[in-house]
């Protein structure tokens, strides 16, 4: 009766590996489609991470012109400084908080520059071109966090999805570290 005990148990574990198995590679295409679409989402980061460092420079030369600006201007050259540390570029979730911080900074030096008026018809035109054009990227960085969040939420809870997650965690990427909501930005 002991043999046919063990034998019982180790046929229905036969039968559960299997069944998990089969349940990760029949969806491991679809894991892999949600890391790519991770990777994508990223890299529309990255783009607009580029984009947003070719005008800076512009805003920050214009605005550091003014008294009143030079010390929002001096704090987003030094956040600058700070997101290309090799420390914080070889870690995501570092590089994450460092582009926030520095979004922040920005849309500070935006606030205070419309506040000086600035941006008024009046005011200096180049620094109301690139403070509108810097806003303008920012808008789109923001929403494009949003959907890396919406992907990387996903990802993150079809780990967590029994058997899928014990296989997903040993064979697959980490988790998506996740941007902060858009509220805590500004």
């Amino acid at each position: 009766p002991q043999v046919t005990d063990t034998f019982a148990i180790a046929i229905a574990l036969f039968f559960l590996g299997a069944c998990i198995l089969l349940a990760f590679f029949r969806d491991g295409a679809s894991m892999k489609s949600r890391w790519m679409s991770i990777l994508e989402e990223l890299q529309n980061m990255d783009s607009l991470y580029a984009r947003r460092a070719e005008s800076l420079p512009t805003l920050i030369q214009r605005t550091s012109y003014y008294n009143e600006l030079r010390f929002p201007a001096d704090d987003v050259r030094g956040a600058l400084k700070r997101r290309s540390d090799p420390v914080i570029s070889n870690r995501r979730e570092m590089q994450m908080e460092a582009e926030q911080e520095l979004s922040r900074l920005i849309l500070w030096l935006c606030k205070e520059a419309e506040e000086e008026n600035l941006l008024h018809t009046d005011g200096d035109p180049e620094v109301s071109e690139a403070v509108l054009k810097v806003r303008e990227i920012e808008a789109e960085i923001a929403l494009a966090r949003e959907r890396y969040n919406e992907v990387a939420e996903v990802w993150n809870a079809y780990r967590r999805i029994f058997p899928l997650g014990l296989l997903s965690r040993a064979l697959m990427p980490s988790v998506a570290p996740l941007y902060k909501i858009r509220g805590q930005i500004s």
